[in-house]
């Protein structure tokens, strides 16, 4: 399937899938977060990318663990009043696009560029 070409493109897309996986979690009121609520949210966004993409989810699911390793670093070097679902929701969607050879390093910058703005 297609993908976006343009960084706007892929932050509108991003945006997109944040509002519609925000959604679906936000449902769940609860006070502590657990493990099978990130599991949710990967499950949600490897679907998104499939559905995007066209790529099966059990290809997608197999770079989870490089995108959760990546996702603890993400976290650890973010202060703690920006941590948000929304935050890792958007990282886990684009890292998934970069492990899967969809979205390269310049692209990404170019994204994070226009987004720190």
């Amino acid at each position: 399937m297609k993908q976006p070409k343009r960084a706007r493109h892929w932050i509108k897309e991003t945006e997109n899938v944040i509002d519609k996986v925000f959604r679906e979690i936000n449902n769940q009121k609860r006070e502590i977060i657990e493990k099978k609520d990130f599991e949710k949210v990967l499950d949600l966004v490897i679907g998104h990318i499939s559905k995007n993409r066209g790529i099966a989810p059990e290809i997608i699911g197999k770079q989870t663990s490089k995108v959760v390793e990546m996702l603890t670093q993400f976290l650890e070097d973010m202060p703690m009043e920006s941590r948000s679902w929304k935050a890792i929701i958007a990282f886990t969607y684009l890292r998934y696009h970069s492990e899967l050879g969809l979205l390269s390093d310049d692209m990404m910058a170019k994204i994070h560029a226009s987004t720190s703005s």
